[in-house]
Protein backbone atom coordinates (compact mmCIF):
# COMPACT_ATOMS: atom_id res chain seq x y z
CA UNK A 1 0.00 0.00 0.00
CA UNK A 2 1.21 3.18 -1.05
CA UNK A 3 1.19 6.85 1.16
CA UNK A 4 -1.44 8.01 -1.38
CA UNK A 5 -4.12 5.41 -0.61
CA UNK A 6 -2.70 5.01 3.25
CA UNK A 7 -3.85 9.06 3.57
CA UNK A 8 -7.42 8.00 3.35
CA UNK A 9 -7.47 5.10 5.51
CA UNK A 10 -6.35 6.85 8.71
CA UNK A 11 -9.15 8.20 10.96
CA UNK A 12 -8.28 10.60 13.92
CA UNK A 13 -9.69 8.73 17.09
CA UNK A 14 -11.54 11.80 19.50
CA UNK A 15 -13.00 11.93 22.91
CA UNK A 16 -15.52 10.22 23.98
CA UNK A 17 -17.12 13.87 25.30
CA UNK A 18 -16.30 15.22 21.51
CA UNK A 19 -14.52 17.76 22.57
CA UNK A 20 -12.50 17.71 18.76
CA UNK A 21 -8.83 16.83 20.86
CA UNK A 22 -7.68 13.91 18.78
CA UNK A 23 -6.27 11.05 20.78
CA UNK A 24 -5.15 8.58 18.69
CA UNK A 25 -4.67 8.46 14.92
CA UNK A 26 -5.74 4.65 13.57
CA UNK A 27 -5.58 2.47 10.49
CA UNK A 28 -7.12 -0.98 10.09
CA UNK A 29 -4.47 -3.31 9.27
CA UNK A 30 -1.31 -4.14 10.37
CA UNK A 31 0.39 -1.90 8.00
CA UNK A 32 4.00 -0.58 6.98
CA UNK A 33 5.06 1.78 10.26
CA UNK A 34 6.59 4.00 7.74
CA UNK A 35 3.93 4.63 4.91
CA UNK A 36 1.55 5.00 8.17
CA UNK A 37 4.33 7.59 9.76
CA UNK A 38 4.28 9.48 5.78
CA UNK A 39 0.76 9.47 5.34
CA UNK A 40 -0.23 11.02 8.75
CA UNK A 41 2.20 13.76 7.98
CA UNK A 42 0.72 14.39 4.61
CA UNK A 43 -3.36 13.80 6.24
CA UNK A 44 -3.22 15.48 9.54
CA UNK A 45 0.24 17.34 9.24
CA UNK A 46 1.96 15.39 12.57
CA UNK A 47 5.36 13.42 13.09
CA UNK A 48 6.09 10.85 15.22
CA UNK A 49 8.95 8.45 15.28
CA UNK A 50 8.17 4.73 13.97
CA UNK A 51 9.13 3.53 17.61
CA UNK A 52 5.69 5.24 18.55
CA UNK A 53 3.98 3.62 15.98
CA UNK A 54 2.15 0.26 17.31
CA UNK A 55 0.52 -2.99 15.62
CA UNK A 56 -2.62 -3.70 18.40
CA UNK A 57 -5.77 -5.20 17.85
CA UNK A 58 -9.56 -2.94 18.60
CA UNK A 59 -12.88 -3.78 18.98
CA UNK A 60 -16.08 -1.85 18.07
CA UNK A 61 -18.63 -2.13 21.30
CA UNK A 62 -21.35 0.06 21.38
CA UNK A 63 -21.54 3.61 23.58
CA UNK A 64 -24.63 2.99 25.28
CA UNK A 65 -28.23 2.97 25.93
CA UNK A 66 -28.36 7.00 25.85
CA UNK A 67 -25.86 7.87 23.26
CA UNK A 68 -25.29 7.00 19.82
CA UNK A 69 -22.07 5.48 18.04
CA UNK A 70 -19.29 3.36 19.09
CA UNK A 71 -16.44 3.23 21.01
CA UNK A 72 -13.04 1.17 20.73
CA UNK A 73 -11.94 -1.63 23.13
CA UNK A 74 -8.84 -2.92 23.19
CA UNK A 75 -8.41 -6.56 23.96
CA UNK A 76 -5.50 -7.73 26.14
CA UNK A 77 -5.38 -9.90 22.81
CA UNK A 78 -7.12 -10.91 19.63
CA UNK A 79 -10.81 -13.03 19.96
CA UNK A 80 -13.98 -12.67 18.33
CA UNK A 81 -14.77 -9.70 17.07
CA UNK A 82 -11.31 -7.89 17.33
CA UNK A 83 -9.75 -6.83 14.32
CA UNK A 84 -5.46 -5.40 13.91
CA UNK A 85 -5.21 -1.55 13.60
CA UNK A 86 -2.16 -0.15 13.30
CA UNK A 87 -2.33 3.16 15.49
CA UNK A 88 -0.40 5.91 17.54
CA UNK A 89 -1.37 7.69 20.57
CA UNK A 90 -1.35 11.42 20.19
CA UNK A 91 0.31 12.27 23.05
CA UNK A 92 3.31 10.60 21.07
CA UNK A 93 3.12 13.59 18.07
CA UNK A 94 6.65 15.01 18.03
CA UNK A 95 5.79 17.95 15.60
CA UNK A 96 2.51 19.79 14.21
CA UNK A 97 3.22 21.08 11.07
Amino acid sequence: MDVEEMRSRIEAVNEFEGNGCAVAYRARGHVDKDVFRQALLLEFGVTVSLEAIEHSHCRNIPAGPDMPGLMFYQPSKPGRGAYPVTEVDASMIVEVG
